[in-house]
């Protein structure tokens, strides 16, 4: 979400660089949250969807200035299925910005919060039988990446014609 004219990114108070390290750094802080939680195991954070996750949570960055953060999220399962599509918006939290705060924490915490209760609705709102069919398919997934992965190492890493 950056514009590509240097005039309006300045106009809008985006650089770059800070937009770029954001956006390496907030998916830590909800992964965080996810795992603090009890309710996820381990979360991984990686750069692009996985075919072999059971849950994918993209966000994009619509506003960051330091006393705002709005994400556009989207959670989709193995199976295709969306869970959600939402917007999230909070305003920073000023304490987490005092010299000597009790615990650090993000003065964000709160979307990434809100994201996690979302998300733990959104599965709890699966059947049981949807639960069993994500993991079934999730596990596929990995298994046939784990092939293409062997049989790419096989050849050199170049995939055969």
């Amino acid at each position: 979400n950056i514009p590509p004219d240097p005039v309006e990114q300045e106009k809008r108070g985006i650089y770059p660089d800070v937009r770029k390290a954001e956006s390496r750094y907030m998916p830590v802080l909800l992964r965080d949250t996810l795992e603090s939680t009890g309710q996820w195991g381990q979360v991984r954070v990686l750069p692009a969807e996985s075919s072999g996750s059971d849950v994918n949570i993209g966000a994009r960055i619509i506003e960051s200035d330091g006393s705002v953060l709005q994400l556009a999220v989207t959670v989709t399962d193995a199976t295709g299925r969306t869970w959600l599509r939402k917007d999230y918006e909070g305003l920073a939290d000023t304490r987490a910005y005092k010299d000597v705060p009790v615990k650090p924490r993000d003065p964000f915490d709160n979307v990434y919060a809100t994201i996690a209760n979302d998300l733990l609705a959104a599965r709890n709102e699966l059947t049981r039988e949807q639960r069993v069919q994500l993991r079934e398919v999730a596990g596929r997934l990995l298994r046939q990446s784990q092939d293409y992965q062997s049989m790419l190492q096989e050849f050199g890493g170049v995939p055969p014609h």
